[in-house]
């Protein structure tokens, strides 16, 4: 289900990695947000970011493990990273998407 998520050309896709404490709260607001334009936009909670390779978990989360979530444009390349204190943020969320679209 992962790499087909991944390999979505129509959706800018948001990965959010762990299951830290909180994290199911990110989780949701992403999906709000995801939401609002739900024909270009998917969220996708990997609980376990055990299951990436290491040059996939390098590569979500810009070589800094601090960094909850990442934002994969429509070509799969990483735009965007929030660490979680960030990632809480409705408007922070949408910022990301929009990089994920280009914009911003």
């Amino acid at each position: 289900m992962l790499d087909d998520a991944i390999a979505d050309r129509f959706h800018i896709t948001i990965l959010i990695l762990g299951d830290t404490a909180g994290t199911d709260v990110i989780a949701s607001r992403a999906d709000v947000r995801a939401q609002a334009l739900s024909s270009t936009r998917q969220v996708v909670w990997l609980r376990d970011a055990g299951i990436l390779t290491d040059a996939e978990r390098k590569s979500y989360t810009n070589q800094d493990a601090s960094n909850l979530l990442c934002v994969l444009d429509l070509d799969d390349n990483p735009v965007a990273f929030l660490r979680a204190a960030g990632a809480e943020s409705f408007t922070a969320l949408e910022r990301a998407f929009l990089k994920g679209q280009g914009v911003g």
